[in-house]
């Protein structure tokens, strides 16, 4: 689900960024009647991934069947949906007609409204999927369409959103307010980014349902563990799901300001040697400070991308191209976050093996990542890798799994290179091109 919500937002932006305004307004209206019939495709489409799954509960299917096919088909939707946000900015030119309204002067508006058709049919999905979600899971009885649907957004949603559009609305405030300085656009667009980096672990907290968690045996052997280690977190926080998924995270860069996060489906689930190990992960990524080249990957690389994309505003004499480089940009844009991910799914394994050497058997990690996990083995997510391949990395002998681990590492690392030569070269075309 982060994968594809990064990708809409950027797509939103880079339309928005993109837009070279039209000179014909008598499409407006065709325009906007195809965007919205694109958005009731997205929803006709939730609902019927809905109704099949009620259906197949009152059949002759079990409950893990029924779960496991109602995941399939939501990453299903999730494409049409993505494909249907990318079609109303692309192919009826949604910035376009933002443009040529009274909005595209007010600052930041135009960047919120290019975002609207890419999130107004997800969330009115989430809406729909209540249904289904309410039917397969009991815990949820208590739960509202209202309150489901806002506790997705607020899981998936707004932390991305929140942060980019803090990014947008500081360098829009200086093209407003001060446009002599965006002649160091290049410098002072670092300082949004430190200001995330400071303000996310507590904007986190904040977003997320969290509360500390409770004086007891677990947070004593937690806190043992972070003295052993040498690890000072601020605080550890009881992540609220409604026992939805097992989880744990840990942000934060700067000691003071970092939070380790246990989902309460963790806790009720797993045993407190368990959650030990769970928790001695999230410390391996403070070690590893992966959180920091994480940070790097991720702020080079749109960077990179918002230069194309400012060169591709400036290079007017596109004309009627500028659709073909948008979509160019885009698909680097995913290539992008491909790689960022694939050095995510790469740090987990060094974390798990952080861990491993510390304990000194794999078989008992495993066996805590298992009770976490659950499911389907072979189930991978865009910063995780799956269980199988989890256990195939760490059932090898130490030396050799590092040595795979540090081969894997630099191969993705040349990828990466790779993918901003092939940005900068993107570029230089754009520059010929103005």
């Amino acid at each position: 689900m982060q994968f594809s919500i990064v990708i809409g937002i950027l797509a939103g932006l880079f339309a928005a960024e993109s837009t070279i305004p039209a000179s014909d307004t008598s499409i407006t209206w065709p325009k906007l009647v195809g965007a919205a019939i694109t958005q009731v495709i997205v929803l006709v489409a939730a609902w019927a991934v809905t109704a099949q799954t009620r259906a197949e509960l009152s059949g002759n299917l079990t409950s893990s069947q029924v779960i496991a096919r109602f995941i399939s088909r939501q990453r299903l939707h999730r494409l049409v949906w993505l494909s249907a946000g990318v079609c109303v900015l692309l192919c009826f030119q949604w910035g376009s007609i933002i443009d040529q309204s009274a909005l595209a002067e007010v600052p930041l508006a135009q960047q919120l409204w290019c975002l609207l058709p890419v999130f107004a049919s997800l969330i009115g999905s989430w809406a729909i999927f209540y249904d289904a979600e309410i039917a397969l899971d009991i815990r949820l009885k208590d739960a509202s369409r209202w309150q489901f649907t806002w506790n997705q957004m607020r899981q998936f949603l707004l932390v991305p959103l929140l942060s980019v559009i803090f990014v947008v609305a500081w360098m829009d405030g200086l093209a407003h307010f001060a446009p002599r300085l965006l002649d160091y656009q290049a410098v002072l667009g670092v300082v949004p980014l430190l200001l995330l980096t400071l303000a996310f672990p507590i904007a986190l907290k904040r977003i997320w349902p969290t509360h500390r968690l409770g004086e007891g045996p677990l947070r004593d052997t937690l806190q043992l563990r972070s003295r052993e280690l040498e690890f000072a977190p601020r605080d550890i926080l009881l992540w609220r799901t409604q026992s939805r998924f097992a989880n744990a995270a840990v942000t934060g860069v700067l000691p003071p300001l970092r939070y380790v996060l246990l989902t309460d489906r963790l806790v009720e689930q797993l045993s407190v040697c368990e959650v030990e190990m769970i928790f001695m992960h999230e410390i391996a990524h403070t070690k590893c400070r992966h959180s920091l080249k994480l940070l790097l990957a991720f702020g080079g690389s749109f960077g990179a991308i918002a230069g194309l994309v400012a060169l591709q505003r400036e290079a007017g004499a596109l004309g009627t191209s500028a659709v073909v480089t948008l979509t160019l940009i885009v698909m680097l844009a995913i290539a992008c976050v491909f790689l960022c991910g694939r050095f995510a799914r790469l740090f987990e394994l060094q974390a798990d093996l952080w861990v491993v050497k510390r304990i000194g058997t794999s078989e008992r990690y495993l066996r805590a990542i298992a009770s976490m996990t659950g499911g389907d083995p072979d189930r991978a997510s865009w910063l995780h890798p799956s269980f199988h391949h989890r256990c195939e990395f760490l059932l090898k002998p130490l030396p050799e799994a590092a040595r795979w681990l540090q081969l894997r590492m630099v191969l993705n690392l040349f990828s990466w290179l790779a993918w901003l030569t092939a940005v900068s070269l993107v570029a230089a075309m754009l520059t010929d091109l103005r």
